[in-house]
């Protein structure tokens, strides 16, 4: 028996998973087709034989999924488990403790017990994956009609920018009215090939889940469903343009606290992407340390909003200073500004990286 376990526990994929690689990574490495499971396979037949078991009842891949499962619960099955997930985790831990320590007492009838209860998980689970993306799926449409309003006219452009445009002769406010209907060309072109481009890979993951994957898009009636960590950064991302009302009224109206860490950790690899040496954003970092509740989650996200401001001077042209200096002051008398000013920092970080990876292109054109 010890022959098998050592050998067991000196295979790859073990090594692997108890590695200090990312649980990303660790999957990614999985995912290899060329991986030697022999190691596995032999431990799983001595079992089968110890214990009389049906030839192949237990495979490799449920054994990985027992290890996988028992050291990566939150991000395996998730944080937020229901009663049945719970007992798929315990009874995973409680297997992998046995063949940890070498103790394979009844280890049979647990390695059974946890087949039916995952499968029967599985199998729900993968109904609850098609589900969430035929909603992505019309999420994603709907934000595709909303966005193809008519465009806005120069008088409402000019009153939405009031702080900023009443200040400005004829000419300044014309040449700012151009240069706003074609940040907003750039933006809505960019946006509609974003949504086509991921209803295109839903529907391809879609049709990987079911071969009916049609018939599931078509009949599948729209819900108020609140996304895990990373289907709220999908739509984050992905859809900044049409969704900030949606930001704004979970800090607003449903006090979700989770959107502080979503919105300040996306600043923060935005910022970071841009590779700027001279500029410490340790301060800003601090801020994710923060212990929020439905109480302070507001200040909290004018409190991240003012070192958003901050932070975007530093890197941003002069010009943009006293729009900058504006937003400050906007948001000092008026909390209701936080998700207009999110926005523009956001829109001006990417214009930035633009601007450096356009100015990279052509040095290495040079």
């Amino acid at each position: 028996m010890s022959k098998y376990i050592e050998l067991l526990k000196e295979s790859q994929v073990w090594l692997k998973i108890h590695s200090e690689s990312e649980v990303t990574k660790i999957t990614e490495y999985l995912a290899d087709s060329s991986i030697d499971y022999s190691s596995i396979d032999n431990f799983i037949n001595y079992i089968q034989q110890m214990f009389n078991l049906e030839e192949k009842i237990i495979s490799h891949k449920l054994l990985v999924s027992i290890l996988m499962i028992s050291k990566f619960p939150n991000d395996i099955i998730g944080s937020d488990r229901n009663e049945t997930e719970e007992s798929i985790y315990q009874k995973a831990l409680e297997i992998y403790k046995l063949i940890n320590t070498s103790n394979l007492e009844n280890i049979n009838k647990k390695l059974i017990t946890f087949k039916i209860i995952f499968n029967d998980w599985k199998s729900q689970d993968k109904l609850n994956q098609i589900n969430l993306l035929c909603e992505m799926y019309h999420k994603y449409t709907d934000s595709l009609a909303e966005y193809t309003f008519d465009e806005a006219t120069d008088e409402m452009i000019l009153s939405q920018n009031s702080e900023i445009t009443d200040t400005m002769d004829d000419e300044k406010k014309e040449e700012f009215v151009e240069k706003a209907r074609q940040h907003e060309k750039e933006a809505k072109n960019d946006f509609i090939t974003k949504i086509n481009n991921m209803r295109n890979k839903i529907l391809h993951s879609l049709k990987r889940l079911t071969p009916n994957y049609k018939s599931y898009v078509k009949n599948y009636k729209l819900k108020d469903v609140k996304y895990d960590e990373s289907v709220y950064k999908m739509f984050y991302t992905k859809m900044k343009h049409i969704y900030w009302s949606n930001i704004r009224k979970d800090i607003f109206e449903k006090k979700d606290k989770n959107v502080y860490h979503h919105i300040l950790n996306d600043y923060i690899t935005i910022f970071e992407s841009l590779e700027i040496s001279n500029i410490d954003i340790n301060g800003l970092k601090s801020y994710l340390d923060y212990d929020i509740s439905e109480d302070n989650l507001t200040e909290a996200c004018i409190s991240i909003c003012k070192q958003f401001i901050e932070t975007n001077k530093q890197i941003d042209s002069e010009n943009y200073d006293e729009i900058y200096d504006t937003l400050y002051a906007k948001l000092v008398n008026n909390e209701n500004y936080v998700t207009h000013i999110y926005k523009f920092c956001f829109d001006r970080l990417e214009t930035i990286k633009k601007i450096k990876t356009t100015l990279k292109l052509n040095q290495d054109l040079e």
